[in-house]
């Protein structure tokens, strides 16, 4: 025979069955509670009354179960039909009060429940219907530990997507720098998990890829000649967009070299499904990289520019062109869509809406791990939130990956979860 007791401190409350006491009898017992028959117990699990076991077990918090009943319950809960999520089994085999016991831990769920108040704080509790337990529900904490409301942060993010500087927002705000510059790095990195679990396997027809430069701190020269970490200096960030639904596929920060590409080739190739024409620049790490990452699935072509001089000699724009040659280097690519402006014209938007790629200011990046979150907050909001010009709805709904336009507050919600 075995027990069900409802409040339990440790093994304080237990129940001998029949056989144990007989082999004991010195045995006591503190707390008697009514005891159920094994025989009936097993009976009723094979007709898998589950209504009638929510009932017996609804109310309780620790089955407890002695030693040579121990084969007994391991056949029980071998072909017990309780599968469901109502209830998680945990066995745990310990010694108490010089007696070996088996205790079966169940954990009730709380499925059906009812408001019950408020606490101190104003949260809504609970109140179990089955094991008659008050609580309050874990709720996730969009801003984490922040100390400012879900509007402050709402207002404070919106104003910096739109172009604002940190300082400025803050002088419209009245939040603190400091805590604005917190709030990017905790959405930012939110944002990032969004992006890498999101956009995967997205079937795409015709993606782009383009690099848009920016530093951090300091530019390169001044870096190099004050021998300053290699986090400050020029940072490249690496773009793919598709063509037609303006979805951002993939983006990667570092510098613009071999290893760089080699890893946004990798995201990209996470990120897309199917075959589809890639259309890039002419630098020479996509030459060599795209046939080893991305294989036969893709179409590619390289669009070079010719300039009138030498770019190294012109400050802050491009030389004039003077014409662009068109080379496929793999597949079949229709030359007619051999393109980078949709990715160049990604370019303008991100100068615009991010005071940190706006030339000849001093609102640049002075910490690369704020450049870093701050672009992964504008890619987010640019697939879920913005809606674009061109196709009249978010490149997310464009793509399938939403059902409709978020708000920027259910993207920091989303984001959190």
């Amino acid at each position: 025979m075995f027990m069900v007791t409802q409040h339990v401190s440790g093994l304080r409350a237990w129940q001998p069955c029949r056989a144990y006491r007989e082999s004991t009898p010195k045995a006591s017992c503190q707390r008697v509670q009514q005891p159920f028959d094994t025989q009936s117990f097993r009976h009723r699990l094979a007709e898998s009354e589950r209504a009638w076991l929510r009932r017996l077990l609804g109310r309780a918090s620790v089955v407890l179960l002695c030693l040579p009943c121990r084969n007994c319950i391991y056949e029980i809960l071998s072909r017990n039909p309780l599968q469901a999520d109502s209830f998680v089994y945990t066995i745990i085999i310990e010694q108490a009060i010089s007696l070996e016991i088996v205790v079966i831990v169940v954990a009730c769920q709380h499925e059906s429940k009812k408001r019950h108040g408020k606490d101190r704080k104003g949260n809504q509790r609970f109140r179990c219907l089955l094991c008659g337990k008050t609580f309050v529900e874990e709720m996730t904490k969009p801003l984490g530990e922040m100390r400012i409301s879900m509007k402050e942060a709402t207002t404070a993010l919106g104003m910096i997507l739109e172009g604002m500087s940190v300082r400025a927002t803050a002088r419209l705000t009245g939040l603190h720098p400091g805590t604005i510059c917190d709030l990017v790095l905790h959405v930012g990195e939110n944002c990032r998990r969004l992006l890498d679990t999101k956009v995967v396997g997205v079937p795409v027809t015709d993606v782009q890829l383009d690099e848009i430069w920016s530093f951090v701190g300091m530019k390169e020269r001044t870096r190099i000649a004050q021998a300053r970490s290699s986090e400050w200096g020029d940072c490249w960030t690496f773009i793919a967009i598709e063509r037609e639904t303006k979805l951002v596929l993939a983006h990667t920060i570092g510098q613009r070299d071999m290893a760089t590409s080699t890893r946004f080739l990798k995201q990209l190739n996470h990120a897309t499904s199917g075959r589809f024409q890639l259309s890039t620049d002419g630098l020479r790490s996509y030459t060599l990289n795209v046939p080893f990452v991305l294989g036969n699935r893709v179409d590619f072509a390289q669009l070079v520019k010719n300039y009138a001089s030498n770019q190294n000699t012109v400050r802050y724009s491009p030389a004039k062109i003077t014409g662009a040659e068109k080379i496929p280097q793999l597949g079949d690519p229709d030359d007619d869509r051999i393109c980078t402006s949709h990715v160049e014209r990604l370019n303008l938007t991100i100068r615009m809406n991010l005071r940190r790629f706006t030339r000849l200011t001093n609102g640049h990046s002075k910490s690369l791990k704020h450049h870093v979150a701050m672009q992964a907050i504008l890619f987010a909001w640019y697939n879920f939130v913005r809606v674009h010009t061109a196709i009249r709805q978010t490149p997310a709904v464009a793509s399938g990956l939403a059902d409709r336009a978020w708000t920027l507050r259910e993207l920091i919600e989303r984001a959190a979860e």
